[in-house]
């Protein structure tokens, strides 16, 4: 059973209203269907945001100014797409690999789903990656992501944020989210 943990922020004077947020490591089988898990095998933990605003006036979240704090309280620095890709692209390319050898699907995928998801071109050399390969795994990363959103009144929004740590999942668990008010949210189950 997950247990979620909601966290009301003020928003300057306007209080009572408040913006609910979630933060949730996620372990390997809890990432989404047709991600590329080995991310967490390369130094990067995964991090699930939700954000609701029940509030009657529009709230922006900027997840570049945010800070994800391990239980020990040491800052971990958050990765973009760009920086994780490199890292990436030698697992598969070394290995040959296509990246959807490598997602959670937690079932046998698609025709489709192979077509959408990089992989590995079969016809270079060893150790050789299409640019292409690369730029359909940086989009498939982007499209997970959570960026900057204005949330109006009533609306929610989730994505994930990606953060450099060899800890993942539970073992980040105990871990803050900072925001850039100051106020904290707990990493939790």
């Amino acid at each position: 059973m997950t247990v979620l943990v909601w966290l009301t922020l003020l928003l300057g004077s306007a209080a009572g209203d408040g913006l609910t947020v979630e933060a949730k490591p996620l372990k390997r089988n809890e990432l989404p269907d047709r991600f590329p898990w080995r991310v967490q095998d390369v130094g990067f933990a995964v991090v699930q945001v939700r954000l609701h605003n029940p509030t009657t006036h529009a709230w922006t979240f900027n997840p570049q100014t945010v800070q994800v704090l391990s239980s020990k309280k040491k800052k971990l620095k958050l990765a973009s797409p760009e920086e994780m890709t490199p890292k990436l692209m030698k697992i598969y390319s070394s290995t040959r690999q296509g990246v959807h050898g490598a997602a959670h699907v937690g079932r046998q995928p698609t025709p489709s789903e192979w077509e959408r998801v990089p992989t590995v071109d079969p016809n270079r050399s060893p150790g050789t990656v299409s640019v292409d390969q690369g730029q359909r795994l940086r989009s498939l990363l982007e499209e997970f992501e959570i960026g900057e959103v204005t949330l109006q009144p009533g609306e929610s929004k989730q994505g994930l944020l990606y953060v450099k740590s060899k800890k993942t999942g539970a073992r980040l668990y105990g871990g803050i989210l900072r925001l850039e008010n100051g106020t904290t949210v707990p990493l939790e189950k």
